[in-house]
């Protein structure tokens, strides 16, 4: 998991990844005593690695953050909320929404481009984030990358799947592209994925 510490007269938090895998699209929310917000994004943090980011607002009164990172599970979901006398924030509750749970949601509507505009899956504030991310990645895909149908003959090759050329398939196949790059999923997890939430 993700631990933050605030130390006297920096302004800046330090985040280590006391975990022995890496974490992808990490991000951090927080607020300090005077209702000062900020946010921080980074695109992977390795294992057992510690982490110094430089940020103005943060001073030694920083007392709620909340975290989001995907691991090789689904996506972790930390909350934090005051500080002990080293500096460390305490945690005040994870939980792990697993890879397949993210998936499903998204092909839950299959040819819809727009995320749902609330769901049990959402957890919390970061997790609403990370899904619109999914389907703004989606946009992108069905619109302008024609390689998305290179994933379609993998599951032709694989799997069986015949797809035809129509709006529809394109949508799907630019869910795929999506998930897989932001849940860090290879072609064999998502075509298992693929099959077991489209198939019928």
């Amino acid at each position: 998991m993700l631990e933050i510490f605030v130390k006297p007269n920096e302004k800046g938090l330090h985040i280590f990844n006391n975990a022995n895998e890496i974490f992808w699209h990490v991000t951090v929310k927080y607020t300090n005593e005077d209702k000062m917000y900020g946010e921080i994004g980074l695109k992977a943090l390795e294992a057992q690695t510690p982490l110094f980011w430089e940020e103005e607002r943060v001073l030694g009164d920083t007392v709620v953050a909340e975290t989001l990172a995907i691991n090789h599970e689904g996506v972790l979901i930390q909350q934090f909320s005051g500080m002990d006398d080293m500096g460390k924030l305490k945690l005040k509750s994870m939980e792990l929404i697993p890879k397949k749970v993210i998936v499903k949601f998204v092909f839950r509507n299959l040819y819809s481009l727009q995320a749902p505009k609330s769901s049990t899956v959402y957890k919390s504030g970061l997790v609403k984030d990370f899904v619109h991310l999914i389907f703004t990645h989606v946009h992108t895909e069905y619109r302008e990358n024609e390689t998305k149908w290179d994933y379609g003959q993998y599951l032709y090759n694989k799997k069986g799947v015949h797809f035809e050329q129509s709006d529809g398939t394109e949508i799907l196949l630019a869910k795929c592209i999506s998930l897989m790059q932001l849940l860090h999923l290879d072609p064999e997890e998502m075509a298992d994925y693929f099959c077991e939430f489209t198939l019928k």
